[in-house]
């Protein structure tokens, strides 16, 4: 299966995109852009079959780091239950969810920008991951995936 490069226009004159073009060369130089982009999209796409907006996930995610159920129990009430009247644990089970969600395929350190101007509140940076031992890769597999880009 060929790999497809797919090509998106972003308005300058709109602040959250605007915000987007200020931060995509920090990602293309922690070269991190195309997984943030497919992660991204996985994202929106569950979101969307779900009816939740982006910004909804978003403030909920700042809200669970801030040990706040409020949004989670607003936007799942089947989990009330769960918590013990809503009041028992609040803090550490909203860590756990938090933890949970990011250690899922969450936002992973890098925010997600919706549609509405959304002021973000610093989050804390990410574990820097260490390489124990990388595979060893030969010349002529490193030069045919470098040419499958333009076949």
């Amino acid at each position: 299966m060929a790999r497809k490069r797919i090509e998106f226009w972003l308005d300058e004159n709109k602040p959250n995109e605007q915000w987007l073009l200020d931060n995509i060369p920090m990602l293309k130089s922690k070269w991190v852009f195309s997984r943030c982009m497919r992660e991204g999209l996985e994202l929106l796409i569950h979101f969307r079959a779900w009816s939740i907006k982006a910004a909804d996930v978003y403030e909920l995610l700042v809200d669970l780091r801030e040990g706040n159920l409020d949004k989670l129990l607003a936007m799942f009430p089947h989990l009330r239950a769960k918590f013990d009247g809503g009041r028992v644990g609040e803090n550490e089970l909203a860590k756990e969810i938090a933890a949970q969600i990011i250690l899922q395929g969450g936002s992973g350190g890098y925010l997600m920008k919706s549609a509405t101007m959304i002021t973000p509140k610093p989050l804390p940076a990410p574990p820097i991951a260490e390489i124990k031992h990388a595979a060893v890769v030969s010349a002529d597999a490193i030069a045919d995936n470098f040419l499958s880009m333009f076949q």
